[in-house]
């Protein structure tokens, strides 16, 4: 019985639903100057996390702090892996298969010559979780990136 109710709790698992994710803010520029990645569980912290962020008025939306209610939700922040070249964009992606806590990060690289260093960033709010959490980057590269050299043999 016990190894069938392991079985049970492994299944369950195995097919959880991704969180549901609110979108904050995604821009293409961030006061950062080096990678930053975190999870942010508090009002204090939200407000020097945003003030970093870059969000400024876009599009006749206000620059205010995004009112995040933390009794019910936690933030995630990651910029790309800068400083890098624009225009390169950075997507948080809860894990597609339900991973609690997993979440993947896209960086979008551009290689365009003489492109000015940028740092992306992108945040979400996602249900609050006293969890650890675990981000996996991935890049993609468009067309103006040269091939990668062949592994050494």
């Amino acid at each position: 019985m016990r190894a069938l109710s392991s079985f049970a709790v492994i299944a369950i698992v195995g097919i959880a639903a991704a969180p549901k994710v609110q979108k904050v803010y995604r821009g293409p520029d961030s006061d950062f100057i080096d990678r930053y990645q975190e999870v942010v569980r508090d009002s204090a912290e939200w407000r020097s996390v945003w003030a970093m962020s870059g969000g400024r008025p876009v599009a006749g939306k206000s620059a205010r702090v995004p009112n995040i209610n933390f009794t019910r939700k936690m933030v995630i922040v990651s910029t790309g892996m800068g400083p890098t070249t624009a225009p390169d964009s950075v997507v948080i992606q809860p894990d597609p298969k339900g991973a609690k806590g997993v979440f993947t990060v896209v960086t979008y690289r551009s290689c365009k010559p003489g492109a000015p260093k940028t740092t992306p960033i992108d945040i979400i709010a996602v249900p609050a979780d006293p969890g650890s959490v675990l981000f996996r980057d991935k890049v993609v590269k468009d067309h103006t990136c040269p091939a990668s050299p062949p592994p050494a043999k």
